[in-house]
């Protein structure tokens, strides 16, 4: 698989969704990441406060 293809298949299913936010839990060697979206900076920021009061609010773990 070329690198075009592979960039396909990852973009696939932002074509029929919105997706805010994408989780790769690593591997061996590798880490956890978080890849969060928005249409601006100010929009991934609003929804990391989002994430963060969750979290320190204990709805989201």
């Amino acid at each position: 698989m070329d690198e075009a293809d592979a960039m396909r298949i990852l973009a696939a299913p932002f074509e029929k969704e919105v997706h805010d936010a994408i989780i790769d839990e690593g591997g061996e060697g590798v880490e956890p990441l978080v890849y969060i979206f928005g249409r601006t900076p100010f929009e991934v920021l609003r929804k990391v406060e989002k994430l963060i009061g969750g979290v320190l609010r204990g709805e989201v773990s």
